[in-house]
Parts: structure tokens; sequence; C-alpha cells
């Protein structure tokens, strides 16, 4: 983990995808630990979700899907700014960004364990979140 976390740092963006690319296999192999690795590699998807480079900030959304729908119960204090975060990311793609797919089906997911993120109309969240 260490090691991943640390190529996550570096300035070519081919070692950032990579180091995300360590991260999603290993949450998605060992979702048993997923309660003691969440919290040590969080703020590095984070950091990776709103990279410049696209391929970094597709594989830095992916990573997270598979344990999209613990991160409520895992990190309930950083749905909200990820919620933000993937939001802000979809505002400024289009529809053939390599990114596009992977931020979606994680917003998808996280929105539907955390219904109390939006009003009953559907609009509360996604209209405050462009004012954040």
């Amino acid at each position: 983990v260490r090691v991943l976390l640390a190529l996550r740092g570096q300035s070519q963006w081919e070692v950032r995808h990579t180091s995300l690319m360590g991260m999603q296999h290993l949450l998605a192999a060992r979702t048993d630990l997923s309660e003691s690795l969440l919290p040590c590699l969080c703020s590095s998807i984070l950091q990776g979700l709103q990279d410049t480079d696209d391929d970094v900030r597709a594989v830095a959304a992916a990573s997270l899907l598979p344990v999209a729908d613990k991160f409520h119960l895992i990190m309930p204090h950083k749905v909200v700014e990820l919620v933000r975060v993937l939001w802000d990311a979809l505002l400024d793609l289009d529809d053939l960004s390599a990114s596009t797919v992977s931020i979606m089906d994680l917003l998808s997911i996280l929105l539907s364990h955390n219904p109390s993120l939006y009003g009953l109309d559907g609009t509360m969240v996604i209209s405050n979140l462009g004012s954040g």
C-alpha cells in the first residue's frame, strides 16, 4: 500500500494511472480488507478523481466501484465530498471522455445507497453541488 501511495504522487500521468490501477485491483481482490484499506487509500483516490488526465480520473473512479456499496458505511464522513468531486468532474467532461462511464457508475451507486443526499424531488444535492 505504501508503494502505491508513493507512486500516486509522481508527476508522470502513467505512473499515477498505474498506482490507481493497483489500488483498484487491491480493493477488488481484497474486499474483506476494505474497512482497513479504504481509509488509507481514500485521499489518494479523491486526488486521482481531480487529476488533469482523464485516464487517471477514469481509473480512480473505477477503483472505488468494488467497494462503492460499502463506502457510506466505511467512510460516512467522506460521502458528501466524494459526491461533490464526482459531480464537479462530470461538469468538465463530455460524453466521449474515458472517465464518464466510471464516474457516472460510481455516482449512481453512491446516491442509491445514500438517499439522504437528495431531496424528495431528487434535486437538492444536484442543485447545491454546483455552488460548493
